[in-house]
């Protein structure tokens, strides 16, 4: 009889002279085997993909070969046991992407799963992928398309809205403006800010000033602003920065004048891109407004939607925020179940992105995984599900006559009681004459 490990070896070898790409992952999503046509394929050397780990994410990671490792691992429930194939968009070391299938087969030792051969190349021959497989591919090809440095990759969302401000940013970026980015608290303002200062090469970005404009007066604006100038000086000749405005629309009145003139210094190029809660043509009706920093600042005005008016994103981005937190830990999530999606689409998120990772974040805390469910959800989403199905109370209509009429009945009321019926004395007290009194008393049948 053959020994085990002669049958081991020929399995390895026909492995190996596939002309179809297969690797293998151990139980620990370690690469322990990859044959010639995947090497081939991704442009790699065994040495740079053997004993490397893949973790279940299309987050952008901190080098070309993890991006790949990651749009190669299979999802959890491969990982925990169940057979399946998968179209899947396979981020390449080189920058490209190409969409391929790759069926998962978990290799089973005496009681546990010990490992998963991965074939790539095969067409689904049942049926499509789930829901959390499909936004996990939808999520990759996403960031293909928008793949940038700090940048669009994670303005994620195909809403109109969030579509529109993806292509303001893009023409910000583009053409080196000043730009005014309007949306409410924890929507992702600072983000974009530093997307656009940062642009399509980091490298080649000028230095950056950030300022907090609540905490600024004209003197301390002044002197930080000269002082940084000052510094990159020393370094070169042409004095070039971004001025990064947090919450520009915070500002004290004198030290928005102080920055106009900053703004305005010979031989100084300040780029400035400035974050706000409320629009540009509402500061510019505010009183004592500085209408010409704010016409200066708004070159390209960009509004980004809270997420309660772009409920189509949240799947995306609960997905997103997900799978940034499988990244680098041993427990791996896929997905959410249809009822849990279903609750993150109707919430109303009152911080906004803030608050949608936060609730991830929890969710991923208690799920038994592979899917999170509803009942992993934070507790608030329920409650708030529950009031909103409460019948609400209608107001009342208000008729101002009948309203007058009966304030008036109740005063004559308590000034005839008070004088225990003499209308004169009830008069006196109500500061109007006798006959008047007798006449409204008559009026409301007082007698």
């Amino acid at each position: 009889m053959p020994r085990k490990r002669s049958t081991a070896n020929a399995l390895k070898r026909i492995l190996a002279a596939s002309t179809q790409p297969i690797y293998a992952l151990d139980s620990n999503r370690q690469v322990v085997f990859c044959n010639a046509a995947l090497l081939d394929w991704l442009e790699l050397t065994e040495e740079q993909i053997i004993n490397q780990r893949c973790d279940y994410h299309a987050q952008v990671g901190t080098s070309a070969i993890q991006n790949t490792l990651a749009s190669l691992c299979p999802p959890p429930e491969a990982l925990a046991g169940q057979e399946m194939t998968l179209t899947v968009c396979v981020r390449q070391p080189n920058g490209s992407a190409a969409e391929t299938t790759i069926t998962f087969m978990p290799l089973s030792g005496e009681e546990d799963p010990t490992g998963i051969l991965c074939l790539v190349g095969q067409l689904p021959q049942e049926m499509p992928p789930a829901m959390q497989n499909m936004l996990h591919r939808q999520l990759s090809e996403f960031r293909t398309r928008h793949a940038q440095y700090y940048r669009l990759e994670q303005v994620i969302g195909e809403s109109p809205a969030m579509q529109r401000a993806r292509n303001q940013v893009a023409a910000a970026m583009a053409s080196g403006c000043g730009a005014f980015i309007v949306g409410e608290e924890g929507s992702g303002r600072e983000h974009l800010a530093r997307t656009i200062h940062y642009g399509d090469d980091a490298q080649a970005a000028p230095p950056l000033l950030p300022i907090a404009c609540p905490l600024f007066d004209a003197e301390l604006l002044q002197a930080t602003v000269t002082s940084f100038a000052s510094r990159i000086r020393e370094e070169n000749a042409q004095v070039s920065f971004s001025l990064l405005l947090f919450d520009c629309d915070q500002l004290p009145e004198e030290a928005q004048h102080e920055l106009l003139g900053l703004l305005t210094l010979p031989r100084i190029n300040i780029r400035t891109i400035a974050t706000a809660t409320h629009p540009l043509e509402t500061l510019l009706e505010r009183p004592g407004a500085c209408t010409h920093l704010l016409h200066a600042l708004g070159t390209i005005e960009v509004l980004l939607p809270p997420l309660r008016e772009r409920p189509e994103d949240i799947p995306h981005l609960a997905q997103h925020f997900l799978e940034a937190n499988n990244m680098g830990t041993g427990k791996q999530l896929s997905g959410f179940a249809v009822d849990a999606l279903a609750r993150l689409s109707a919430y109303s998120w009152p911080s906004n992105l803030d608050d949608l990772e936060d609730a991830v974040r929890e969710a991923c805390r208690g799920a038994d995984g592979p899917l999170i469910a509803r009942s992993d959800l934070p507790e608030r989403l329920e409650y708030s599900a529950q009031a909103n199905a409460l019948p609400r109370l209608e107001e009342e209509a208000i008729v101002l006559d009948t309203l007058l009429a009966d304030v008036e009945r109740e005063v004559l009321q308590r000034a005839l009681r008070a004088a225990k019926g003499n209308k004169a004395q009830a008069a006196r007290s109500l500061g109007i004459s006798r006959a008047r009194l007798h006449r409204r008393v008559e009026h409301f049948g007082l007698e």
